[in-house]
């Protein structure tokens, strides 16, 4: 159980907002249960947490993007929390874990049009009453003597609730992600062998159209007694990371598409100087705040 008072005041001009200063008071109770059923290891658990917007949704000026669209954040905006319901089995090298999440005030894009123009709209960040979210996992992770695969599947659905205006779009086709990664390691040598594939499905107000593959092979050399590693490896050797997305926001609907140009070799070398671990295992309390700004 976790307690929680933040706060902050608004200023436009040096002139304070009341309206806009906002004061959290929240509890956030994670509650586990771990048990084992036979020769299986299970754990159910329930937390609430919170995920404090970034201080750039905030604001209330405009980015331009093009002559028919313009973006701005909200100063109105609050938290997002998220209500997490989890269960996960383990069998040897057999992994299964579900998990629900209700996420209230989520983030949402949504349209306004400018008067007097052709056209022309403005995006506007909204908290959303609800998104929920169910994600599946199977993970096999077997060691076959000097070989060590992992094959993971995931499938992911979204539910959107009703909102302050209509989305002209509802989610009903999961996504599906699947990754096949292999090490085989031969002394000082370690060889590597990535593959992932995502395929087409529907998010909160988006649908992704294409599917996308990469496939990375890589090499790592270990060597003056592990302190100098080189590793060298080859990315996206298919270049098929292309993400073609077409996003509902409000009563407009963009079509984004990501050419990536991901191929590439990568070669780096790092010398360990001092392989002792340090004993602290603390973060700074305000490490939150620094990544918000």
């Amino acid at each position: 159980m976790r307690y929680e008072h933040v706060g902050f005041n608004y200023y436009d001009a040096g002139v304070k907002q009341t309206d806009k200063c906002r004061r959290f008071n929240n509890v956030f109770p994670n509650v586990g249960w771990g048990f084992k059923l036979w020769q299986v290891m299970c754990q159910l658990s329930y937390a609430v947490r919170t995920h404090r917007i970034g201080y750039n949704y905030l604001g209330n000026t405009f980015s331009y993007i093009n002559r028919y669209t313009m973006q701005r954040g909200n100063p109105t905006l609050t938290n997002e929390t998220h209500h997490s319901l989890s269960a996960a089995a383990v069998w040897r090298w057999l992994q299964v874990a579900a998990s629900y999440t209700d996420t209230r005030d989520c983030l949402e894009q949504v349209t306004q049009d400018v008067a007097g123009t052709d056209g022309a709209m403005v995006l506007e960040w909204v908290n959303w009453p609800s998104r929920k979210t169910l994600s599946v996992d199977l993970a096999i992770a077997p060691t076959v003597g000097k070989w060590t695969p992992r094959l993971e599947a995931t499938m992911v659905r979204y539910w959107m609730s009703s909102g302050p205006v209509v989305l002209n779009y509802t989610p009903r086709a999961p996504l599906f992600e699947f990754k096949f990664n292999n090490v085989l390691t031969l002394g000082n040598w370690m060889l590597h062998l990535n593959a992932d594939l995502t395929t087409r499905g529907d998010m909160d107000n988006a649908r992704v159209l294409s599917m996308r593959n990469n496939v990375t092979i890589g090499v790592t050399r270990y060597l003056l007694n592990r302190s100098l590693i080189v590793r060298v490896k080859a990315l996206d050797l298919f270049n098929k990371s292309d993400w073609h997305v077409l996003t509902t926001v409000g009563s407009a609907t963009l079509m984004k598409k990501d050419l990536s140009n991901g191929r590439a070799v990568r070669v780096s070398v790092q010398y360990l100087f001092n392989t002792t671990r340090s004993k602290y295992k603390g973060t700074g309390a305000g490490n939150d705040e620094k990544n918000r700004l």
